[in-house]
């Protein structure tokens, strides 16, 4: 029977990287009544296993593929039907007029420019594919007020504190004492009841300024994405500034959001909540502490 369909090739990248494809092909498939053809997630990779990193970015047991074509009569399509990639608009149109193709999704191509009107609908797609056991681990995790900080670390180059951020080739990690200074404030200010909960790939010895201040939680062992989504009920997010991680989780939650200077994005239809601290971490002046 013909019908017009989304492939989603989400790339070998990270989770938050992958999730750009899969979310325009949702947007897509709500708006042609487009069905989606099941998400190949699980890709793995050895060099984070070789670089001993503790996110092994396999993606296993995260999402269900409930409502998805799967198996045999997805091959079937992919062998017979014609494809038009998402960005020809020519071979889209024939697909639509025609309702018979399908429409190919990959790339991280506007990021969440094009995404930021469909938060509802991007929100509900994402809890739906969950699996049972990532639903249970998402609800007991999440509860109470708190803010969270997600400090990136890896292989990316530290700024040194007080330095402006540098743009370049490669990722780059903010200075700790930056994060301990916001934290030692947050603390402060909510006079102790908005807990901080850490969430990071460093070491312990890499998160030693931080971990010492009052109020500070670290959360260790969550699959990615339930790190994404506790992120993202958080009352405020200290995101790490370059990272898709951090962004989908400000992005979810439409929170306010402390950003690096000079390196805030729009990533909500409200853009007053996006805040930027000083080189030194310190809290701009308006911006009330969610308790």
């Amino acid at each position: 029977m013909p019908g017009v369909y989304a492939l989603v090739k989400p790339g070998r990248s990270g989770l938050g990287n992958r999730l750009f494809p899969w979310a325009r092909a949702v947007i897509f498939s709500e708006t042609h009544r487009a069905r989606m053809l099941r998400v190949q997630w699980v890709q793995p990779k050895i060099g984070p296993l070789l670089r001993g990193e503790r996110d092994k970015r396999f993606y296993m047991g995260l999402f269900s593929s409930r409502g998805y074509v799967r198996g045999v009569r997805k091959w079937a399509l992919l062998a017979s039907y014609p494809k038009a990639d998402e960005n020809d608009a020519a071979g889209l149109a024939e697909i639509l007029r025609n309702r018979r193709g399908i429409a190919v999704f990959q790339g991280m191509e506007g990021m969440f420019e094009p995404l930021l009107a469909h938060q509802q609908l991007i929100c509900r797609r994402l809890e739906d594919m969950l699996t049972p056991a990532v639903r249970r681990q998402v609800e007991a995790g999440g509860q109470g007020p708190y803010a969270a900080m997600h400090v990136r670390r890896g292989e990316t180059a530290l700024i040194k504190y007080g330095e402006p951020f540098h743009d370049g080739p490669g990722n780059s990690s903010l200075p700790i004492d930056w994060f301990a200074n916001i934290a030692r404030q947050l603390f402060e200010r909510s006079q102790g009841r908005l807990p901080i909960r850490v969430f990071s790939d460093g070491s312990d010895a890499q998160l030693e300024p931080l971990l010492k201040t009052r109020g500070v939680e670290l959360v260790r062992n969550n699959s990615s994405i339930v790190d994404i989504l506790h992120m993202a009920r958080a009352r405020l997010l200290v995101p790490t500034s370059n990272s898709t991680f951090s962004m989908w989780s400000a992005y979810l939650g439409k929170m306010p959001t402390l950003w690096y200077p000079g390196k805030s994005y729009r990533l909500t239809e409200s853009p007053e909540m996006a805040f930027e601290s000083d080189l030194a971490g310190n809290l701009p002046d308006n911006l009330e502490i969610p308790v």
